[in-house]
């Protein structure tokens, strides 16, 4: 009991805007991020600051914007090998970031267009394949969202 109180004093900090933000708000995260994982991301800001974090958080959302856009653009001329290598690179930050829906919804991208390696796709099959990419890209944006709502609350970005 202990531990936890000196953990949640070691993590309070004044965000942008006056807001503080323990670790005791991170149960507000758990229908979006993977709090275990995130806690072990806060450890490695400072104990009065939460920028690096901060900043991590922020590149994450500019860099699963413009990928979810080129994955857009990889449906629309239905180049599923790109598809593949745009979820498997997405994958990797969620994953660090305890983005777990995101995670998880790019692993069945790439499960599902992995296929194309081992075997040709062509005509009705890669459309009914890229329509099927399409709704689980679909998903993976609405998690996106989710998370990114969520992270922007927990640091007073909203």
């Amino acid at each position: 009991m202990l531990q936890h109180a000196q953990m949640s004093h070691a993590f309070q900090s004044t965000a942008a805007g006056g807001r503080t933000y323990q670790i005791s708000k991170l149960p507000e995260l758990d229908y979006a991020v993977n709090v275990t994982i995130f806690r072990d991301i806060l450890e490695l800001d400072d104990e009065d600051e939460q920028y690096f974090t901060r900043s991590l958080v922020c590149d994450f959302f500019t860099l699963a914007q413009r990928t979810f856009l080129e994955m857009d653009a990889c449906l629309e001329s239905q180049d599923v090998k790109q598809l593949w290598s745009k979820a498997q690179f997405l994958r990797g930050p969620s994953a660090t970031l305890g983005i777990y829906k995101v995670e998880s919804t790019c692993a069945r991208i790439e499960q599902m267009t992995a296929v194309t390696d081992t075997f040709q796709t062509e005509g009705d099959s890669k459309q009914t394949l890229c329509n099927s990419a399409r709704i689980l890209l679909d998903q993976a944006q609405q998690y996106f969202a989710e998370a990114e709502h969520a992270l922007r609350h927990f640091y007073g970005m909203d």
